[in-house]
Protein backbone atom coordinates (compact mmCIF):
# COMPACT_ATOMS: atom_id res chain seq x y z
CA UNK A 1 0.00 0.00 0.00
CA UNK A 2 1.56 3.65 -0.81
CA UNK A 3 2.37 5.90 1.86
CA UNK A 4 0.56 8.77 2.66
CA UNK A 5 1.54 12.17 3.56
CA UNK A 6 -0.03 14.90 5.05
CA UNK A 7 -1.57 17.17 2.60
CA UNK A 8 -1.10 20.44 4.87
CA UNK A 9 2.76 19.76 6.10
CA UNK A 10 4.06 17.06 3.89
CA UNK A 11 4.98 14.18 6.81
CA UNK A 12 4.19 10.64 6.11
CA UNK A 13 1.21 9.29 7.98
CA UNK A 14 1.38 6.22 9.90
CA UNK A 15 -0.98 3.56 8.97
CA UNK A 16 -4.41 3.97 10.74
CA UNK A 17 -3.57 7.81 12.02
CA UNK A 18 -6.42 10.01 11.20
CA UNK A 19 -4.76 13.07 12.36
CA UNK A 20 -0.68 14.18 10.98
CA UNK A 21 1.68 13.43 14.10
CA UNK A 22 3.62 16.46 13.31
CA UNK A 23 0.40 19.37 12.72
CA UNK A 24 -2.64 17.79 13.57
CA UNK A 25 -4.73 17.84 10.72
CA UNK A 26 -7.20 15.33 9.65
CA UNK A 27 -5.15 12.65 7.78
CA UNK A 28 -8.69 12.22 5.69
CA UNK A 29 -7.32 14.98 3.35
CA UNK A 30 -4.12 13.01 2.91
CA UNK A 31 -2.52 11.82 -0.17
CA UNK A 32 -0.71 9.30 -1.45
CA UNK A 33 2.16 8.98 -2.57
CA UNK A 34 2.47 7.95 -6.38
CA UNK A 35 3.80 4.92 -8.11
CA UNK A 36 7.51 5.25 -8.02
CA UNK A 37 7.72 4.70 -11.71
CA UNK A 38 5.16 7.61 -12.17
CA UNK A 39 4.71 9.89 -9.10
CA UNK A 40 6.08 13.19 -8.44
CA UNK A 41 7.58 14.09 -5.37
CA UNK A 42 5.42 17.29 -3.70
CA UNK A 43 7.19 19.34 -2.59
CA UNK A 44 6.42 21.43 1.08
CA UNK A 45 4.20 24.47 0.43
CA UNK A 46 6.68 27.26 1.02
CA UNK A 47 9.39 25.39 -0.07
CA UNK A 48 11.44 27.07 -3.51
CA UNK A 49 11.04 24.73 -6.68
CA UNK A 50 14.08 22.77 -7.19
CA UNK A 51 15.90 24.23 -10.67
CA UNK A 52 16.76 22.00 -13.11
CA UNK A 53 20.53 21.89 -14.11
CA UNK A 54 21.60 23.58 -17.43
CA UNK A 55 24.57 21.92 -18.74
CA UNK A 56 26.86 24.23 -21.31
CA UNK A 57 27.57 22.66 -24.95
CA UNK A 58 30.55 22.75 -27.29
CA UNK A 59 29.32 25.44 -29.38
CA UNK A 60 28.70 27.49 -26.48
CA UNK A 61 31.89 27.34 -25.09
CA UNK A 62 33.28 28.04 -29.01
CA UNK A 63 32.09 31.26 -29.13
CA UNK A 64 32.74 32.52 -25.60
CA UNK A 65 35.98 31.76 -26.00
CA UNK A 66 36.06 33.24 -29.73
CA UNK A 67 34.46 36.40 -28.05
CA UNK A 68 36.93 36.68 -25.42
CA UNK A 69 40.19 36.37 -28.31
CA UNK A 70 37.66 38.95 -30.50
CA UNK A 71 37.52 41.58 -27.78
CA UNK A 72 41.23 41.13 -26.39
CA UNK A 73 42.33 41.43 -29.98
CA UNK A 74 40.64 44.71 -30.57
CA UNK A 75 41.84 45.93 -27.19
CA UNK A 76 45.35 45.16 -28.70
CA UNK A 77 44.58 46.87 -32.32
CA UNK A 78 43.17 50.10 -30.00
CA UNK A 79 46.51 50.33 -27.92
CA UNK A 80 48.77 49.51 -30.86
CA UNK A 81 46.93 52.43 -33.02
CA UNK A 82 46.84 54.53 -30.14
CA UNK A 83 50.61 54.17 -29.93
CA UNK A 84 51.03 55.82 -33.49
CA UNK A 85 52.23 52.54 -35.26
CA UNK A 86 50.57 52.12 -38.03
CA UNK A 87 48.59 48.61 -38.12
CA UNK A 88 50.08 45.55 -40.39
CA UNK A 89 47.62 45.89 -42.76
CA UNK A 90 48.22 49.67 -43.49
CA UNK A 91 52.00 48.95 -43.31
CA UNK A 92 51.22 46.42 -45.64
CA UNK A 93 49.70 48.45 -47.64
CA UNK A 94 51.96 51.71 -47.59
CA UNK A 95 55.07 48.90 -48.66
CA UNK A 96 52.41 48.07 -51.52
CA UNK A 97 52.43 51.86 -52.30
CA UNK A 98 55.76 52.24 -51.95
CA UNK A 99 56.76 49.91 -54.33
CA UNK A 100 53.67 50.75 -56.72
CA UNK A 101 55.55 54.05 -56.46
CA UNK A 102 59.21 52.70 -57.18
CA UNK A 103 58.13 50.96 -59.94
CA UNK A 104 56.25 53.77 -61.65
CA UNK A 105 58.78 56.14 -61.14
CA UNK A 106 60.86 53.76 -62.54
CA UNK A 107 58.83 53.31 -65.48
CA UNK A 108 58.39 56.85 -66.35
CA UNK A 109 62.62 57.02 -66.12
CA UNK A 110 63.01 54.45 -68.21
CA UNK A 111 60.09 56.52 -70.61
CA UNK A 112 62.05 59.77 -70.10
CA UNK A 113 64.93 57.97 -70.94
CA UNK A 114 63.40 56.25 -74.14
CA UNK A 115 62.06 59.43 -74.89
CA UNK A 116 64.99 61.60 -75.11
CA UNK A 117 67.18 58.68 -77.02
CA UNK A 118 64.47 58.80 -79.75
CA UNK A 119 64.86 62.64 -79.75
CA UNK A 120 68.86 62.52 -80.00
CA UNK A 121 68.40 59.95 -82.66
CA UNK A 122 66.05 61.98 -84.22
CA UNK A 123 68.21 65.17 -83.91
CA UNK A 124 71.21 63.40 -85.34
CA UNK A 125 69.76 61.89 -88.16
CA UNK A 126 67.78 65.26 -88.87
CA UNK A 127 71.94 67.10 -88.41
CA UNK A 128 73.64 64.07 -90.80
CA UNK A 129 70.89 64.82 -93.20
CA UNK A 130 71.39 68.75 -93.06
CA UNK A 131 74.89 67.76 -93.47
CA UNK A 132 74.66 65.39 -96.34
CA UNK A 133 72.75 67.70 -98.22
CA UNK A 134 74.98 70.46 -97.61
CA UNK A 135 78.17 68.38 -98.73
CA UNK A 136 76.16 67.23 -101.57
CA UNK A 137 75.50 70.91 -102.76
CA UNK A 138 78.90 71.75 -102.17
CA UNK A 139 80.15 68.22 -104.01
CA UNK A 140 77.70 69.67 -106.84
CA UNK A 141 79.54 73.20 -107.34
CA UNK A 142 82.35 71.55 -106.90
CA UNK A 143 81.67 69.20 -109.72
CA UNK A 144 80.58 72.20 -112.29
CA UNK A 145 84.02 73.41 -111.22
CA UNK A 146 86.47 70.99 -112.45
CA UNK A 147 84.17 68.89 -115.20
CA UNK A 148 85.19 71.68 -118.02
CA UNK A 149 89.04 71.20 -117.29
CA UNK A 150 88.14 67.43 -117.70
CA UNK A 151 86.48 67.62 -121.13
CA UNK A 152 89.37 69.49 -122.42
CA UNK A 153 91.88 66.85 -121.42
CA UNK A 154 91.25 64.46 -124.73
CA UNK A 155 91.19 67.57 -126.72
CA UNK A 156 94.50 68.61 -125.75
CA UNK A 157 95.64 65.21 -126.09
CA UNK A 158 94.66 65.15 -129.53
CA UNK A 159 96.45 68.41 -130.06
CA UNK A 160 99.59 67.42 -128.73
CA UNK A 161 99.31 64.18 -130.86
CA UNK A 162 98.90 66.62 -133.78
CA UNK A 163 101.84 68.98 -132.79
CA UNK A 164 104.00 66.06 -132.68
CA UNK A 165 103.13 65.01 -135.62
CA UNK A 166 103.53 67.73 -137.33
CA UNK A 167 107.27 68.38 -135.75
CA UNK A 168 108.51 65.43 -136.77
CA UNK A 169 107.52 65.98 -140.40
CA UNK A 170 109.24 69.35 -140.68
CA UNK A 171 111.30 70.22 -138.40
CA UNK A 172 114.54 69.62 -140.55
CA UNK A 173 112.91 71.63 -143.51
CA UNK A 174 114.81 74.45 -145.53
CA UNK A 175 111.00 75.85 -145.38
CA UNK A 176 111.01 78.24 -142.30
CA UNK A 177 107.90 79.63 -142.59
CA UNK A 178 106.42 76.23 -142.24
CA UNK A 179 108.29 75.30 -139.72
CA UNK A 180 107.43 78.90 -137.79
CA UNK A 181 104.04 78.19 -138.50
CA UNK A 182 103.99 74.80 -136.85
CA UNK A 183 106.23 75.70 -134.08
CA UNK A 184 103.54 79.26 -132.90
CA UNK A 185 100.61 76.64 -133.30
CA UNK A 186 102.51 74.69 -130.63
CA UNK A 187 103.65 77.45 -128.39
CA UNK A 188 99.45 78.39 -128.43
CA UNK A 189 98.69 75.13 -127.34
CA UNK A 190 101.00 74.90 -124.59
CA UNK A 191 99.71 78.27 -123.52
CA UNK A 192 96.47 76.98 -123.24
CA UNK A 193 97.30 74.23 -121.15
CA UNK A 194 99.39 76.47 -119.08
CA UNK A 195 96.79 78.52 -118.23
CA UNK A 196 94.18 75.57 -117.73
CA UNK A 197 96.90 73.48 -115.15
CA UNK A 198 97.50 77.03 -113.10
CA UNK A 199 93.53 77.99 -113.29
CA UNK A 200 92.89 74.25 -111.97
CA UNK A 201 95.50 74.63 -109.13
CA UNK A 202 93.99 77.03 -107.73
CA UNK A 203 90.31 75.11 -107.30
CA UNK A 204 90.80 73.41 -103.53
CA UNK A 205 88.67 70.21 -103.42
CA UNK A 206 86.24 70.11 -99.88
CA UNK A 207 87.04 68.18 -97.21
CA UNK A 208 85.54 64.86 -98.01
CA UNK A 209 84.27 65.51 -101.40
CA UNK A 210 83.11 62.29 -103.38
CA UNK A 211 85.41 64.27 -106.32
CA UNK A 212 88.72 64.71 -104.29
CA UNK A 213 90.01 61.60 -106.36
CA UNK A 214 88.80 63.03 -109.89
CA UNK A 215 90.15 66.26 -109.20
CA UNK A 216 93.73 64.83 -108.00
CA UNK A 217 94.19 62.77 -111.43
CA UNK A 218 92.68 65.88 -113.65
CA UNK A 219 95.64 67.93 -112.38
CA UNK A 220 98.16 65.13 -112.60
CA UNK A 221 96.68 64.91 -116.29
CA UNK A 222 97.34 68.80 -116.82
CA UNK A 223 101.02 68.06 -115.84
CA UNK A 224 101.52 65.68 -118.05
CA UNK A 225 100.02 67.58 -120.92
CA UNK A 226 102.33 70.70 -119.93
CA UNK A 227 105.20 68.01 -120.12
CA UNK A 228 104.18 67.12 -123.29
CA UNK A 229 104.35 70.24 -125.42
CA UNK A 230 106.84 72.22 -123.28
CA UNK A 231 109.18 69.30 -124.98
CA UNK A 232 107.89 69.79 -128.26
CA UNK A 233 107.84 73.84 -127.32
CA UNK A 234 111.50 73.99 -126.58
CA UNK A 235 112.54 71.53 -129.87
CA UNK A 236 110.91 74.13 -132.05
CA UNK A 237 112.71 76.99 -129.98
CA UNK A 238 115.82 75.30 -131.03
CA UNK A 239 115.01 74.31 -134.28
CA UNK A 240 113.95 77.97 -135.23
CA UNK A 241 117.53 79.47 -134.25
CA UNK A 242 118.72 78.40 -137.74
CA UNK A 243 117.71 78.76 -140.92
CA UNK A 244 119.07 74.99 -141.88
CA UNK A 245 118.21 72.56 -139.18
CA UNK A 246 119.62 69.85 -140.72
CA UNK A 247 123.48 69.86 -139.17
CA UNK A 248 121.53 70.12 -135.84
CA UNK A 249 119.08 67.88 -134.99
CA UNK A 250 120.39 65.80 -131.72
CA UNK A 251 120.70 69.59 -130.44
CA UNK A 252 117.01 70.14 -131.65
CA UNK A 253 115.65 66.66 -130.52
CA UNK A 254 117.74 66.72 -126.92
CA UNK A 255 114.61 68.48 -125.19
CA UNK A 256 111.91 65.29 -126.80
CA UNK A 257 115.10 63.03 -125.65
CA UNK A 258 115.03 64.12 -122.13
CA UNK A 259 111.25 63.53 -121.57
CA UNK A 260 111.73 59.83 -122.30
CA UNK A 261 111.92 57.00 -120.32
CA UNK A 262 116.08 55.73 -121.25
CA UNK A 263 114.96 51.88 -120.46
CA UNK A 264 111.67 52.16 -123.01
CA UNK A 265 112.64 55.65 -125.12
CA UNK A 266 108.71 56.13 -124.20
CA UNK A 267 107.87 59.71 -123.45
CA UNK A 268 107.36 59.52 -119.45
CA UNK A 269 104.61 62.15 -119.62
CA UNK A 270 102.47 60.30 -122.05
CA UNK A 271 102.62 56.83 -120.35
CA UNK A 272 101.21 58.25 -117.45
CA UNK A 273 98.65 60.20 -119.00
CA UNK A 274 97.35 57.17 -120.44
CA UNK A 275 97.91 55.14 -117.24
CA UNK A 276 95.59 58.01 -115.34
CA UNK A 277 93.42 59.54 -118.01
CA UNK A 278 90.53 56.27 -118.08
CA UNK A 279 90.40 56.71 -114.60
CA UNK A 280 88.58 59.67 -114.32
CA UNK A 281 85.07 58.86 -113.74
CA UNK A 282 82.14 61.16 -112.62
Amino acid sequence: MATRFCTSCGAPIQLGKEFCARCGAPVADASPTPDATTAQVTAPAGAPAPQAKQKLGTGTIVAIVAAVLLALALAFLIAWSASGNALPWQARGGQAQGVAGEKSEAAKSKADRKKAAEAKRKADAAAQAQRDAKKSATDAQFKAQILPYYNRLSDYDSRIASCATTFNSIYLSGDYAARSSAAQECYALEQSIQSDATSFSSIQAPEGSSYATQHAAIMRCLNDLQSRIACISNAWTTDLVYEDPAPYKEEILKPIANGKDPNTGKSIALEDYQKTYPTIKF
